[in-house]
């Protein structure tokens, strides 16, 4: 076994309990906005895929091309887009993410990632990073579900 398996089941099982805190909630629901300084559901979402992929931009040091013509961090409320549009990119994101660890050998986890955003972090410390921030943000969708009275199913 190497780094990476466990890397890969902790990515899966935090999507898992994403996708779970979400399921039942309807559009209105996902674009619910707990305060007027907070985000929807449906932008930590978009978030959460963007990050992901900002892995990967940055590894092949590549500019970043915005699934929905700009970063979720310019886009206004009324500009989210829909939620199988956001599950979509989700997927897809993951598929690229899964598709880059599986390319990856243990050598190529040391060396750092020259990078503005990870100040020179090993790659494996990015990857992981790209998990929690996941882990965190799917904190705060069970708290924004919890705000709106919908508990959390426990299967």
């Amino acid at each position: 076994m190497n780094w990476l398996d466990p890397c890969r089941r902790l990515a899966q099982v935090t999507r898992d309990r994403t996708l779970r805190y979400i399921e039942g909630l309807q559009e209105p629901e996902l674009r619910w906005l707990p305060r007027h300084d907070a985000n929807p559901i449906l932008w930590i979402l978009w978030h959460i895929g963007e990050y992901e992929e900002k892995l990967l931009w940055t590894y092949y040091n590549q500019a970043p091309i915005y699934r929905f013509g700009k970063s979720c961090k310019d886009c206004s409320i009324q500009d989210i887009p829909a939620r199988d549009a956001i599950l979509d990119y989700l997927e897809s994101t993951r598929q690229a993410f899964w598709a880059f660890l599986d390319q990856l050998d243990e050598r190529q986890l040391q060396p750092p990632v020259p990078s503005v955003i990870t100040n020179d972090t090993p790659l494996y410390e990015f990857i992981f990073q790209s998990i929690y921030h996941e882990m965190h943000h799917t904190g705060q969708i069970a708290y924004i579900r919890r705000l709106m009275g919908k508990p959390i199913s426990s299967s």
